[in-house]
């Protein structure tokens, strides 16, 4: 018997062991990238420093580094995914604002407060995310913003992989469009979700200034990539819960 007991509190520590293992797979790896200024361009432009307040790693591209030849996930684990623009718009700016002026992850004063912008509506600026996993799909979430209560600013954003999704705009800049007294975007953002990479692995995107702003200038601040697994990862998570259920079931 106390053998048999054995055996199965070590099936048991096992499967938990697996099923962690398949959940923390399952869930994706996360990406956080700050697009801004940095002390070589702007003596007020900061790059974010990891980890963060929530404990998580950010990547920075910046004008003294655009490019990015291996992002990290938040857990600071290589991705290797890499970023490389094409096209690096007009250059970077910092923005005066609040405490409070970015949704979830992306709200680190330093990621919200500088961006890369660009004042064109064609080509715009635009990177491409190389090296992607083609039995995957991913999350884009991009955000701009810039205080102005005097202009209405919009930026369009293309995502791009193995065909174009349709392009979102959101209002960066405005009198009270981030809620009374707040003029810059404080929670739109816009997100690709379910982006399949193209043949070369890549995904691309772009940014233009958007239809209808009374000041040209287009913004990207900061960016939030999930990782998204293949099918196949979710139902070995489930079948490793399954087992954890049953052998528990026994013990008891």
């Amino acid at each position: 018997m106390k053998t048999q007991n054995l055996l199965k509190t070590s099936l048991l520590a096992g499967a938990v062991a697996l099923a962690m293992g398949f959940a923390s797979s399952a869930f994706g790896q996360t990406i956080l990238v700050d697009c801004g200024a940095d002390g070589s361009i702007l003596a007020n432009g900061s790059p974010t420093s990891s980890p963060d307040i929530n404990g998580n790693t950010w990547n920075n591209s910046i004008p003294s580094a655009m490019n990015v030849a291996n992002l990290k996930s938040t857990a600071n684990s290589a991705t290797g995914i890499s970023l490389t623009w094409t096209n690096v718009g007009s250059g970077a700016n910092t923005n005066p604002l609040g405490a409070t002026a970015a949704p979830g992850l992306l709200n680190i004063a330093t990621a919200y407060q500088d961006a890369i912008f660009t004042t064109t509506t064609t080509p715009g600026a635009s990177f491409y995310l190389g090296g992607l996993d083609p039995s995957k799909t991913y999350t884009i979430s991009l955000f701009g913003s810039r205080d102005d209560s005097t202009t209405v600013r919009y930026t369009t954003y293309t995502v791009t992989g193995a065909s174009a999704l349709t392009p979102t705009t959101i209002q960066t800049t405005g009198l009270n469009v981030g809620g009374t007294g707040i003029n810059h975007n404080i929670a739109n953002l816009a997100t690709f979700s379910n982006v399949v990479p193209n043949g070369s692995n890549d995904i691309t995107v772009n940014y233009v200034v958007g239809a209808g702003s009374t000041a040209s200038f287009g913004y990207l601040n900061a960016m939030e990539i999930t990782v998204v697994p293949e099918p196949a990862t979710w139902g070995l998570l489930a079948f490793s819960l399954t087992t954890v259920m049953v052998l528990r079931r026994r013990r008891s």
